[in-house]
């Protein structure tokens, strides 16, 4: 489910994604969500007309990281 504001778009580091734009503590945010992956790909944040911050994932991977990388140095699992 898309809200009703969301738009299609082609996004090439992820391919094909919806834009979402919705308002938070004054700014305008668009977030770009990969159709593929269902990740966060972009995030936007406009103050009016002006870009204020843009966040961009580079590399997108849907990889299983290894389970040590969720292990506390008390050896204790977080997963």
């Amino acid at each position: 489910y898309f809200p009703d504001n969301s738009s299609a778009i082609a996004f090439p580091p992820i391919g094909p994604g919806y834009a979402v734009t919705f308002e938070q503590d004054g700014y305008r945010c668009v977030y770009a969500v990969s159709t593929v992956s269902g990740l966060l790909a972009q995030a936007s944040f406009y103050d009016g007309d002006t870009l204020t911050r843009k966040v961009t994932v580079s590399e997108l991977s849907t990889e299983t990281p290894d389970s040590e990388l969720f292990t506390l140095p008390d050896g204790e699992s977080v997963i």
